[in-house]
């Protein structure tokens, strides 16, 4: 089908904005419900072939409605000449993320995946319906909060089967491997796609749910190995017909150890299980699975191997919208306190390079770029605007990527633009006029150390300097150490003061500005709840969700005095794997610059609301 003019119409309701994919029944465009407003998948059928496939669709959306990773059915119907459905928005397809990946997942990523896709099997399963048509290219994963769940799409094929018992499902198999042996060409008509079908597909035999985990195992084994044994026999068989018998024959005939040759055992056991066992046991296949991930010291953080490409991606994406809003001010800022950079919006571009983390400002009234480091540019988002979750999303990879702290550390002599341009971030010195560099690294003193000659000098050679020693040159002192609280902020070790009434936030040995009041209305005191428990929305603790590795312990300080925490703010933040300590505000900085010193920035995180806060 060509494809369909931009703002086509379908039922005067679904305005199609751009094609997405296409097959052989049918194609897939981005469309907006003009009743809703929401952005909606629409899957248009080719005709006549696509008909059969379309009302076998709607009825499998109908009949697994509400099932956990299933899209979401919204309308369906026929508009002129076209068949149409209606579906929830997803996220790409595994098969364009592996592709992506260079066609080739981790362990990690693939046993995460298998456990997802055999509880989505699973339920599926339970409603007595088998997908006949499990791969890459319908297995898609989801957008926003649901970025990790997996969703099988596609249910063209999903077909009711009558269920029967464990010896009649034996003995059918049986029946219809004598029938193929005698016969190998007989009744070959695939049903699914070629390369994942189970081998009873190819010669259209009634399905059951452990054909649809064949092909499960199948998808797993080519996203590790990047490919399956009976893909060369496309290049040598003659005709189509030939090259279907070829390769039903080898996937009935193939050894589980030929076709897991250079995997884990847990997966030959997969395909053992699948092979003698008439009906799957779900809870065993994901049981080998997790006792794989345990026995490779894997840890589940939802973290694929298509993570950090995305968010390059995304942060590339909003590099002139989203990030453009926010830099917008501090621009104008810039331009009002220095004339000398004379930076106009209307001149600028924004672009931050996720693996050095450096922003380009440019060009200016002379032709010339300025460029901010990563800690300068989250000074000024943070001081400035509020930063967007991408954009910290964004700075988290520039955090973990390989090699970046050589680079930054070439230039910690250089001094900060921050200290010239920025109102509200102070740089100097106590009592000092001349600006000091953005602090970017561990020390192990916050001053140096003075020492004073005791006793008479020796020329000994085995005089033992002392003065040479560093006894806590081992131990990493936070960057962010906490210096003063004040009633309306904080001033921090490395000469940052923080005095216009935010919270302060500290993860992984950067400072953020910290307004959990915000989203419960604008009002501080509205962060006590009516029981007298200290309440914040799951906005509040986004940065958390964030960064990786994530904290060990948050260290929650609640100004001048202590609340306990709500059942439901201790969940959302227990959910992230992080522990929690509530203290009041100066006691939490205390405990903050001795846990951080023992045990390091990335371990221990804090959460601070000035102590002029005192609640109710």
């Amino acid at each position: 089908m060509k494809p369909l003019p931009v703002k086509k119409f379908i039922n005067n309701r679904f305005e199609l904005i751009h094609p997405i994919s296409g097959g052989s029944e049918g194609s897939v465009y981005i469309a907006r419900d003009h009743h809703t407003g929401k952005e909606l998948a629409i899957k248009l059928y080719h005709e006549p072939s696509g008909h059969k496939s379309y009302h076998r669709e709607v009825s499998g959306y109908r009949y697994l409605a509400g099932l956990m990773g299933v899209p979401k059915f919204y309308w369906a119907g026929q508009d002129q000449r076209y068949h149409a459905t209606a579906i929830e928005l997803l996220g790409p397809s595994l098969a364009h993320l592996w592709r992506d990946c260079g066609r080739r997942f981790s362990l990690k990523t693939v046993l995460l995946l298998a456990d997802q896709l055999i509880c989505r099997l699973q339920e599926l399963h339970s409603r007595n319906c088998v997908h006949r048509d499990i791969k890459p290219e319908n297995l898609l994963i989801g957008v926003g909060r649901k970025a990790n769940r997996v969703y099988v799409a596609d249910l063209g094929f999903v077909k009711r089967y009558s269920a029967l018992s464990d010896r009649q499902i034996l003995k059918r198999e049986r029946h219809d491997r004598r029938e193929c042996e005698k016969n190998p060409g007989i009744g070959v008509g695939l049903q699914g796609t070629e390369v994942y079908a189970a081998w009873r597909a190819h010669y259209a035999k009634p399905q059951s749910p452990r054909d649809d985990m064949e092909s499960l195992g199948y998808v797993l084994v080519r996203f590790l190995k990047g490919h399956l044994p009976w893909e060369r026999l496309w290049a040598s068989a003659g005709t189509d017909l030939e090259r279907q018998i070829a390769v039903a024959e080898m996937k009935r005939n193939i050894r589980t150890e030929t076709l897991c040759k250079g995997l884990p055992s847990a997966f030959n056991l997969y395909f053992l299980h699948i092979c003698l066992k008439a009906t799957p046991d779900y809870t065993y296949l994901r049981e080998i699975f997790l006792r794989l991930f345990r026995r490779e010291g894997f840890k589940d953080d939802q973290t694929y191997d298509w993570t950090f490409k995305q968010e390059a991606e995304l942060l590339r994406q909003h590099c002139n919208n989203r990030l453009k809003e926010q830099v917008a001010f501090t621009s104008r800022a810039i331009d009002h306190r220095n004339s000398r950079l004379n930076l106009h919006l209307h001149s600028h571009y924004f672009a931050l390079d996720p693996l050095t983390g450096s922003l380009r400002l440019g060009p200016d009234s002379t032709g010339q770029d300025h460029l901010f480091t990563r800690n300068q540019f989250i000074y000024i988002i943070v001081t400035m605007h509020s930063p967007s979750p991408q954009l910290l999303r964004a700075l988290r990879t520039s955090i973990s990527a390989p090699n970046v702290s050589n680079r930054l550390c070439a230039n910690t002599r250089i001094v900060s633009p921050i200290s010239r341009i920025t109102p509200h971030v102070q740089t100097y010195r106590n009592n000092s006029s001349h600006a000091r560099p953005v602090r970017m690294v561990p020390r192990a003193h916050t001053a140096k150390p003075a020492s004073r000659d005791r006793g008479p000098q020796s020329t000994e050679d085995t005089q033992t300097d002392f003065a040479a020693l560093n006894v806590l040159g081992n131990i990493p002192a936070p960057t962010t150490a906490i210096d003063a609280c004040l009633d309306n902020g904080f001033h921090l070790d490395n000469g940052l003061k923080l005095t216009n009434g935010d919270g302060l936030l500290l993860v992984g040995g950067e400072a953020f500005s910290w307004r959990p009041w915000t989203a419960m209305g604008g009002e501080k005191n509205a962060m006590v709840n009516k029981k007298g428990q200290f309440e914040v929305d799951e906005q509040a603790w986004g940065l958390l969700g964030l960064v990786w590795p994530r904290p060990d312990l948050l260290i929650i300080g609640m100004g001048a005095s202590v609340f306990p925490l709500s059942p439901e703010t201790r969940r959302q933040i227990n959910s992230l794997g992080v522990r929690v300590e509530v203290l009041d505000t100066r006691n939490a900085a205390a405990q903050f610059n001795l846990l951080a010193t023992e045990r390091g920035v990335s371990e221990i995180a804090a959460a601070m609301i000035p102590i002029g806060w005192k609640g109710r």
